[in-house]
């Protein structure tokens, strides 16, 4: 209810200097124009600090161009004040200038999104650019040159021509969102762009026939197109920023493919242990190996619990490293595992067992020794925690020290380190491997401290 009244109040603002005589039309055009433009600016300085990718890149554009439309209005009223009205004037450089942020902006975001824009957009930009340049361009542009000077002429039309630049672009990124939150964002840029295009219409034949004043139906149109930006940034900034864009998407599926790659993986070698495991009991009757193969199926429930509870609530949190530590170090078989952990917190998610788990599969798979042997150990370290991993296999190359880590390269799927290196440095930490004396390696994570 409050917000239809909001709305309503509003227009009814935008459009009060219709409906007064000259001078208090002047006045109220004046306080109107030197006010909303600012609060455009604010509530889109909010929506930039709080965004990122492409809302950002359009927050960013709507200031700018807000913040010279307003410079345009503060001129064009002192001239107006002062009794002055030059054609063309500075006020014109501010205003004409104000496109551009938009305009350039707008063509960087479709050049990322070019492929996602289907055949309906261009056919509806083709035609809003065929139908606006004969029906108003070209008229408009005959009256011009009868009535004004070709600098006059020139400058009252770049308007028109601006705005018919301006608008296809947003039906393009329109098109593309048609079915999603952000389709509303264009929508409303839409509909604001083509007030704009109205109001300059009307400007130049206003201005053409002699009966332009400051206030009058072609200012209403200007400012119900500042009241359009202002309620459209209002309500990004109301549903707290939320809107998703097409790097959000493609961020997500990232996410869940890197998810799924993970799974695969982790619950792949547990499985293959487990069947390692059964043949070993078939023969032995061992009941120890019941115990393992038990681990095993846990550590692989245990995954598909982390890998739901990232996709969730992916957020980073305290982690105690011991405690993690420790529930991995068990169900290996024949290994000797050594850990000298202190009581400490590292910023990480559940996914933190399945780095330790991989690199310790990593180390066993890899060793050359009958008994492999690992030692993990981690130490503070200026605001970081140090996490170690050292084993007594046969060592890695230096010139494989960094490729390890790279998708595809090593034994089986290739993906363990890959995977690895990805969630380390999804914590903001990093990886690396050095050589372990007198023999292996050691993989070091660096990791914040909670």
């Amino acid at each position: 209810m409050w917000k239809g009244l909001l709305v309503v109040s509003s227009i009814l603002i935008a459009i009060l200097s219709v409906f007064l005589p000259e001078n208090l039309a002047r006045i109220h055009n004046y306080v109107y124009t030197s006010v909303v433009p600012l609060l455009i600016v604010a509530v889109s300085l909010i929506v930039y600090v709080h965004t990122r990718g492409e809302l950002r890149r359009i927050s960013l554009a709507v200031i700018l161009m807000s913040l010279l439309n307003w410079l345009g209005e503060i001129t064009w009223n002192y001239y107006e004040m002062a009794n002055l009205t030059p054609s063309p004037s500075l006020a014109d450089v501010f205003w004409i200038t104000a496109y551009f942020p938009i305009i350039y902006i707008l063509l960087i975001i479709l050049k990322d999104r070019i492929k996602y824009i289907s055949l309906s957009g261009y056919l509806l930009s083709a035609f809003f650019i065929a139908v606006t340049t004969v029906l108003v361009l070209i008229p408009a542009l005959h009256y011009a040159e009868e009535s004004l000077s070709p600098i006059e002429a020139f400058v009252t039309n770049i308007y028109i021509a601006l705005d018919i630049v301006l608008i296809p672009l947003l039906i393009l990124l329109f098109m593309v969102y048609l079915k999603r939150p952000m389709g509303i964002f264009y929508g409303g840029l839409i509909l604001s762009a083509t007030l704009t295009l109205v109001g300059d219409i009307l400007y130049n034949y206003y201005d053409i026939w002699g009966i332009y004043y400051t206030g009058s139906l072609p200012d209403v149109f200007h400012n119900l197109d500042y009241l359009v930006i202002l309620l459209v940034m209002f309500e990004v900034y109301r549903r707290n920023v939320k809107i998703v864009t097409i790097e959000d998407i493609e961020r997500e599926r990232a996410k869940f493919e890197f998810l799924n790659k993970l799974m695969r993986h982790d619950i792949l070698n547990d499985l293959s242990a487990v069947l390692g495991y059964l043949e070993i009991f078939k023969q032995s009757k061992n009941p120890e190996i019941l115990g393992k193969i038990e681990t095993r199926i846990k550590n692989s429930i245990n995954l598909i619990k982390s890998v739901r509870a990232v996709e969730k609530k992916p957020e980073i949190k305290p982690i105690d490293l011991k405690e993690v530590v420790l529930a991995e170090a068990h169900g290996y078989g024949n290994v000797e595992i050594n850990i000298d952990i202190p009581d400490v917190k590292v910023l990480a998610d559940d996914l933190l067992a399945s780095v330790l788990r991989n690199l310790v599969i990593n180390a066993i798979v890899h060793s050359d020794e009958k008994i492999p042997k690992i030692e993990i150990s981690a130490k503070r370290l200026n605001g970081w925690v140090e996490i170690r991993v050292a084993d007594n296999g046969p060592g890695i190359p230096d010139e494989m020290k960094e490729e390890i880590f790279k998708e595809g390269v090593g034994k089986h799927s290739g993906l363990g380190l890959f995977l690895v290196k990805k969630i380390v440095e999804s914590y903001g930490g990093k990886i690396w491997v050095e050589d372990n004396r007198p023999k292996g390696s050691v993989f070091v994570i660096r990791l914040k401290a909670a």
